[in-house]
């Protein structure tokens, strides 16, 4: 006799119950993590950061002004979302729209530098670049005054493309409220574009990237690969999705200069602690570029926005079994890769980008 849904359902949540009996050794790791982020989560609430602070001034952004370069404030998004987007908004110039992305002052150098560095279809682009200059006259006042929209605090500013469809987590957000499947061609073409995007920022092939002095390419770690900062746009309307953007390079680091920090300060680390891999805070490297990305394709497969421990992160047979997995298997394998404990296990952003293209090939999943 065919068991209804519901009943597949119930056999699975018993299933489930009975294998958390019996925790394995990478669950009590799980587990470890979770306490880890909630411990993170407490602190971060209990001690507001400087950039906070900034958050809150940036509500006071006056629409209309003139910025350095010409750039015209057209509206406040100072809650875009992320670790470290402070004072965001969105500015127009000939017609054309650019974010723009407000930082204390200095904090904007080495972002503007590995954004030169990383040019790649997949990697945001960077058009124009303001250090703070204390007295700066607004051409729509008369008095002298700071960057408007961070009154009274001397910030940079970095003038970036504008995409025009969002970030994955709205995407996900879509889905989950529509209660609808994210389709696999869509999952996979992600997949695909930030693997490629990850792999320029880790070997610098594929794009248009620049060495260091001509030398030998110094690794960059993006370190915050989460779905508030992957951005979605469209500008050409016969593409069947949109080109998929990693953003928000401002906890990115170039290899050499995180060593040599290895037993100091790491610079600025990614607040959303939902994301944090399995070797951090102890260490972080370009395999942990890829466990990120592992997180954000277990998101989009379970339209969720934060990934926890108690769903193992994994793909169990059971979900196979009672037909409650969607997706091909060789889709939940190759995330399963991307989220293996150890880095060593895990694959290079280039074996990666391989990797998903062969399923692509492989698995006929129509487009919409």
């Amino acid at each position: 006799m065919a068991i209804s849904v519901d009943g597949k359902i119930s056999l699975y949540l018993q299933k489930v119950a009975e294998d958390r009996s019996e925790w394995s050794d990478c669950e009590r790791k799980m587990h470890w993590i979770e306490e880890q982020r909630t411990s993170a989560k407490k602190l971060a609430s209990e001690k507001p950061s400087p950039w906070r602070t900034v958050i809150q001034e940036s509500g006071r952004l006056k629409l209309g002004t003139v910025l350095d370069g010409g750039y015209v404030i057209s509206k406040a998004l100072a809650e875009a979302g992320g670790s470290f987007n402070v004072g965001i908004s969105l500015v127009e110039k000939d017609g054309k729209k650019y974010l723009c992305k407000s930082v204390p002052e200095g904090y904007s150098d080495r972002e503007v530098r590995l954004l030169k560095r990383v040019s790649h279809p997949n990697t945001t682009k960077i058009v124009h670049h303001s250090k703070a200059e204390p007295g700066w006259k607004c051409e729509h006042f008369e008095q002298a005054c700071y960057e408007v929209d961070c009154p009274g605090d001397e910030v940079d500013r970095i003038m970036m493309e504008y995409c025009n469809q969002g970030t994955l987590l709205d995407m996900i957000t879509r889905y989950s409220s529509c209660n609808e499947h994210i389709p696999e061609a869509l999952i996979l073409h992600v997949f695909e574009s930030l693997a490629k995007a990850l792999h320029c920022c880790h070997t610098g092939e594929g794009g248009n990237s620049i060495p260091n002095n001509g030398e030998v390419w110094d690794a960059v770690m993006h370190r915050d690969v989460i779905p508030s900062n992957v951005f979605l746009t469209v500008s050409d309307q016969s593409e069947p999705y949109p080109r998929i953007v990693l953003g928000d390079f401002g906890c990115a680091m170039e290899q050499s200069r995180y060593n040599e920090l290895q037993s100091g300060n790491m610079g600025p680390l990614a607040l959303d602690n939902a994301f944090l891999t399995p070797e951090r805070p102890l260490i972080h490297d370009i395999r942990s570029d890829v466990y990120q990305l592992g997180l954000i394709i277990w998101c989009l497969a379970y339209r969720t926005v934060i990934p926890g421990y108690s769903t193992f992160l994994a793909v169990h047979t059971d979900e196979f079994e009672l037909g409650l997995w969607p997706y091909s298997s060789r889709l939940a394998d190759l995330m399963a890769l991307c989220l293996s404990w150890n880095p060593n296990n895990r694959p290079s952003s280039g074996e990666l980008t391989i990797k998903v293209q062969q399923i692509q090939k492989e698995i006929v999943v129509p487009a919409p």
